[in-house]
């Protein structure tokens, strides 16, 4: 399962500068650099380059493939990042409400993941209270 929409993700290439396989300023070694850093993750790992091997097709594939978490603080990270090296040098943002766009998307990924803990929290529920009821039936049946 996708952890980003498809439309969410064209406007991570923007705003992450990924439409050409680069991501920000990045180098290669850069790039390791700050997931190791930031997130403690080794981005070159193979699994990350499922769909080639560029940063932004390594990014884009990370995204996918970690839990919602990871994806918020990554997201978080480089949206910092980003910020610092904007302000560093004295340049406007050219994409229309960024700042609210993406804290747009960092909640709505937030909120499906409280919803899915929520989820996974009332299943054992539901399954104990089935168990309880077969119980009483079991015994019901023992006892006739």
């Amino acid at each position: 399962m996708s952890n980003i929409r498809q439309i969410d993700m064209m406007f991570l290439n923007d705003i992450f500068e990924m439409n050409s396989g680069y991501v920000l300023n990045f180098s290669d070694k850069t790039f390791a650099q700050f997931f190791a850093e930031e997130l403690n993750i080794d981005i070159n790992d193979l699994v990350y380059a499922q769909t080639g091997n560029s940063k932004g097709k390594r990014l884009r594939s990370f995204l996918q493939i970690v839990d919602k978490p990871t994806v918020v603080k990554t997201l978080k990270a480089l949206w910092e990042y980003r910020e610092a090296l904007r302000q560093r040098s004295n340049q406007t943002d050219t994409i229309k409400n960024a700042h609210g766009r993406f804290l747009e998307l960092i909640n709505l990924l937030e909120v499906k993941q409280t919803m899915l803990l929520s989820q996974v929290k009332f299943l054992p529920l539901l399954s104990t209270a089935q168990n309880s009821h077969n119980s009483r039936r079991n015994f019901s049946l023992y006892r006739s």
